[in-house]
This record gives C-alpha cells, sequence and structure tokens, in this order.
C-alpha cells in the first residue's frame, strides 16, 4: 500500500468518525503520515511555514489524543513524535551516544507490566518502555542496523508469518508423534486428521511468507520487531516432549492445554494489535487453532464419557458397561427410579448453558403450499396443548398421564423428571436454531450455512 493510500484512508476514517478536518489540519497529518522516523515539533514546523506553529502543536497534540500518532520522551528534553496509524506500538532501545531509536515489541515484557498491574490492582492507560545505552555501531564500530520505518509494517507482518509458521510445524510434530503413539483408533484418527490440516495449513502460511518477501527485496535482512520467547520454538514443541507410547488420553489433554494456550495467545495480541497484515495473520491462526480446540474437547468428551444413546443407556448401567453419562429426560428419572444412578449435576449448573431449541416441528414446502389449513389446524392444536402443559405443569396428574398414553413412560417418572421449557405460544428459540446452524456447519454435518430466516416460518403462529 503506497503512503498516499494509506493517509486517505487515514483521512476516510477520522472523517466517518465525525473529526473535522480542516485544510491546515489535513496538511499536518499528510506530512506526519509520510514519515518513517519520528521527529520533533519544531522539525515539523520547519517543513510546514506557512501553518502556524501554535497551530502545528495543537494538531499534534490532537492526533496523539485520537490515537494516531504516539508521543515519545527520548532524554533530550523535548518529546517526539511518531504517527501510529496502522503502525504497531512498541517500545524503544534509544542509543546516548548517536541518538538513534531501535524500535521492538515483546509479549515478554507486556505480560510482566501487565502482572504487576493486575497485583497493584491498577487499570494501566498506556505503558512506555525505553531502554537506554550504546548501539553496537557506536560500541564496536559494525553496522548497528535499524528498522527502516517505510518497511515496519511488512517486517511486522514477516515476524508474525515466521512464528504461526513455528507454531503450524510444532502443532504438525506434535500431532504426527501422537497419531504413531497412540494405540486407541478413533484418538489417532483425530491426530491424523490435525496433522494433515496442520500441513496443510504450513503449506499455505509458507507461501504467503514468500510471496511477502519476494513482493520486498531487502524484508528478510530487517531486523527482528516481534519477540515471543515462548513461541520462537512453537507453542507445541513443549508438549511434544511429554507424550508417551500408548496413552492417547494424556495425548488428548496436552493437545487441548497446547491448542489453548495457542488459541488465546494468537487471539490475545492479534486484537492488541493496530490493524494490519500482521493483525490479520494473528487472528486468522487464532480462528483455527480454536476449531482444532473444539475438535480436541469433543473428543475428550467422548472418551471420558461413551457415546450411548439415552434408550441404551439404562441397560448399560444396568450390566455396569457405563458408570456416566450425559442424558435427556426422563432417563435421567428413570435410571434413579431403578436404583442405578443419580442425577449429579443439573443443566443450570453448567456454566455458559444457556437455553436450546431441542426439537422443532417441520413442514415440507409442499404440504404448506397444497394443505396449509391442514398444516394450520395441527400447528393450532398444538398451541393448545402447549398452553395446557405450560400453565398446568408436568406434574399435574392429567398431564403426565397423557404424557404416558403417548409415550409409555410411567407417570409417576414423568412427575419426577425435570420438565422441559415449553414456550407457552410455541414460538422457537430463533438464536438457538441459528447456533446449532453455525455449529452443524462448521463440523461438516451442513455443507454450507443457512441463513435461519429461509428455514423459519412463524407465520403458523397466532
Amino acid at each position: 500500500m503506497t503512503v498516499e493510500t494509506e493517509t486517505q484512508l487515514l483521512l476516510d476514517d477520522l472523517r466517518d468518525q465525525g473529526y473535522k478536518i480542516t485544510s491546515p489540519r489535513q496538511l499536518v497529518i499528510e506530512s506526519v503520515a509520510g514519515r518513517d522516523e519520528n521527529f520533533t515539533a519544531e522539525e515539523l514546523t520547519a517543513e510546514l511555514a506557512p501553518i502556524g506553529r501554535a497551530t502545528i502543536y495543537r494538531t499534534l497534540q490532537w492526533m496523539v489524543d485520537a490515537g494516531i500518532a504516539r508521543r515519545v520522551d527520548f532524554g533530550e528534553g523535548r518529546f517526539r513524535f511518531e504517527h501510529s496509524y496502522r503502525h504497531p506500538r512498541h517500545f524503544h532501545l534509544i542509543c546516548k551516544s548517536c541518538d538513534r531509536s531501535f524500535e521492538f515489541l515483546s509479549s515478554d515484557i507486556e505480560g510482566l507490566l501487565e502482572e504487576i498491574a493486575a497485583a497493584r490492582h491498577f487499570s494501566p492507560r498506556q505503558s512506555v518502555l525505553q531502554i537506554y545505552g550504546t548501539c553496537e555501531q557506536c560500541r564496536t564500530g559494525r553496522p548497528s542496523r535499524a528498522l527502516d520505518g517505510s518497511l515496519t509494517e511488512a517486517v511486522f507482518a514477516r515476524d508474525a508469518l515466521r512464528i504461526a509458521i513455528a507454531t503450524e510445524r510444532s502443532g504438525l510434530e506434535f500431532y504426527t508423534r501422537a497419531a504413531r503413539l497412540t494405540k486407541d483408533t478413533r484418538g489417532r484418527q483425530v491426530f491424523e486428521r490435525l496433522a494433515g490440516e496442520e500441513g496443510e495449513h504450513l503449506a499455505k502460511l509458507e507461501a504467503r511468507y514468500g510471496e511477502l518477501v519476494a513482493a520486498r527485496p531487502g524484508l528478510e535482512a530487517e531486523p527482528t520487531f516481534l519477540f515471543f520467547k515462548g513461541a520462537a520454538n512453537g507453542l507445541f514443541a513443549a508438549g511434544s516432549k511429554e507424550l508417551r507410547q500408548g496413552d492417547g488420553r494424556a495425548a488428548l489433554l496436552i493437545g487441548i492445554r497446547c491448542e489453548r494456550g495457542s488459541y488465546k495467545f494468537f487471539k490475545r495480541y492479534g486484537e492488541r494489535f493496530e490493524e494490519s497484515e500482521g493483525k490479520r495473520v494473528f487472528l486468522e491462526f487464532a480462528d483455527e487453532e480454536r476449531e482444532h480446540l473444539d475438535l480436541l474437547r469433543r473428543e475428550r468428551a467422548r472418551s471420558v464419557l461413551p457415546q450411548v444413546e439415552a434408550p441404551q443407556q439404562l441397560t448399560a448401567f444396568e450390566t455396569k458397561a457405563i458408570d456416566a453419562a450425559m442424558t435427556v429426560e426422563p432417563w435421567g428419572a428413570r435410571f434413579e427410579e431403578r436404583g442405578v444412578g443419580v442425577r449429579f449435576l443439573m443443566p443450570d449448573q453448567v456454566k455458559g448453558l444457556g437455553p436450546v431449541q431441542i426439537a422443532a416441528i417441520m413442514y415440507s414446502g409442499r404440504f404448506i403450499k397444497e394443505r396449509r389449513a391442514v398444516a394450520q389446524r395441527w400447528m393450532d392444536a398444538y398451541v393448545k396443548g402447549a398452553r395446557f402443559f405450560v400453565e398446568r405443569g408436568a406434574k399435574d396428574d392429567e398431564v403426565a398421564a397423557i404424557i404416558e398414553k403417548h409415550t409409555k413412560v410411567p407417570a409417576k417418572v414423568v412427575k419426577t423428571a425435570i420438565p422441559h421449557y415449553q414456550a407457552v405460544d410455541g414460538r422457537p428459540i430463533i438464536e438457538s436454531l441459528a447456533d446449532q446452524i453455525k455449529w452443524h456447519t462448521a463440523n461438516g454435518y451442513m455443507p454450507k450455512p443457512v441463513a435461519v430466516e429461509q428455514v423459519v416460518d412463524l407465520s403458523f403462529l397466532k
């Protein structure tokens, strides 16, 4: 992206946010946005002589307040400024001999600053770190290369891709090794699938990296900007060393821990970065790690709680084939009635579990078109029954008797079961249906997402 294009984007963003851009203010913004290095107010005033000194100082302060410029103190007795639009925040190494500054960003330092602030119950608004000393060139005479300011965003993207590639390589090694060591067939298939996806993602990242450096000669030689000590060798490197022969369950736990850490890492820093290619790399990678984390969690749940359908769970409990299960009513009540199980976790005790639409009335398009009157009468009868159920409750003798008649579930079991939620007007939970469409699409059960409005017709509800 050219400086002119980036500057125009900045001006458009400011106008969209309601800022008034006068001609003098625009000239200052364009000059600041076109600079690759930090500068003083005096230097800018000399360049923009037609504009008054007071106007330039006010505009610089306005830019700092608007978050599109930073004010830094290099110990010279005066402030310096640098533009921050699409330019990641960073720390500085400052040479007191030649007055040059060298930019870098470190997650380890940021983490420590946050830890200190949290321990002191302090709410930080801005953190500034400047390390004073002598650069290599002034100390030894050997060239000490500073980051080319015009390449800052590209270097940021380069370093972000390097970290993502290192993590992908370590993930590929982890899942390949886990598949080789795991004896459980299902677990091995999951690890093989993840290894395959890691390989595909790695190839895409490496191609993206190649395109980036090919488009900008000299980019690879630029000094490192992003320093992430824990991610240098990939976030799965430590997990690979913990894998043991044949222990698939432990491998699942290690994988979940690594994926969770990787997801949080890329999500956390991706959301902090200013808008840039590096930010997009981190957030895209975070989304991929989240998908892998969800897959491993589901596999973990399957390995801990065997997938036995509710009607067979009663026999499985009686024969001691299983000793725990997630189930639906009335089976929970039946387990307790038979004395083979007890409820130890109720739905309202599960953190984050909200209302879920577990059933829906489905009409075919042809039925609606050709027999709409019949469809309407059926819905009217359904809503009447729903209202009767809600008003009387599942513990009512008549309600329990009706359910027993049509389901063969004994009335006493119906009365002890946890009653399901039933909307008195028959209206489904649209948000839940939309979430389920997203989940089924993400997990391959639907080829593509469908707008919930296309499948839900509320016109039959009066």
